[in-house]
């Protein structure tokens, strides 16, 4: 299991579990290489505990590079929650396919991975500020979250 040194401590801005290692109610954040890619990291202090990790995606559709980051991220965490951003967005050119639809291509594509894995729909709110806590919100508790677009990192710290 990956090994990241605590950057820095913030105050959390909304109740978050305690670190399951010292019961602290504190955040670290690491931004970190990933293969070459960026990575937000939060609360690494977990690290040597049980770590449940979250990475984001329209996946539509879900491709190479997705599974690519999913297997790395698989190496590194012991469960997997595989947000599906902007659900409610469909029968486009942009995004094709509904949120139920990409919830199965997702879930069947991780299958090959030795990982727990939850795959939750998230629907686009359009203010960063809360954007987090929404995430949070719709998804099962997580330690640590995984992300190559600089946006969702920057909102993650």
């Amino acid at each position: 299991m990956l090994k990241v040194p605590a950057t820095d401590i913030l105050s959390p801005p909304f109740n978050h579990q305690q670190n399951a290692v010292n019961g602290a109610h504190s955040y670290s954040i690491a931004i970190l290489p990933l293969n070459g890619k960026l990575a937000a990291f939060i609360n690494p202090v977990v690290v040597e505990a049980y770590m449940r990790g979250f990475y984001i995606g329209r996946f539509q559709p879900y491709h190479d590079g997705h599974h690519y980051m999913v297997e790395e991220i698989a190496d590194q965490v012991d469960e997997l929650v595989l947000g599906i951003g902007s659900a409610g967005d469909s029968h486009t050119t942009r995004n094709p396919f509904t949120a139920g639809e990409r919830v199965l291509m997702v879930s069947n594509s991780v299958a090959e991975f030795d990982l727990q894995t939850y795959v939750v729909p998230i629907e686009d709110l359009e203010r960063n500020s809360v954007w987090v806590s929404h995430v949070q919100s719709m998804s099962p508790p997580f330690d640590v979250a995984f992300s190559t677009n600089p946006l969702v990192i920057r909102l993650f710290e």
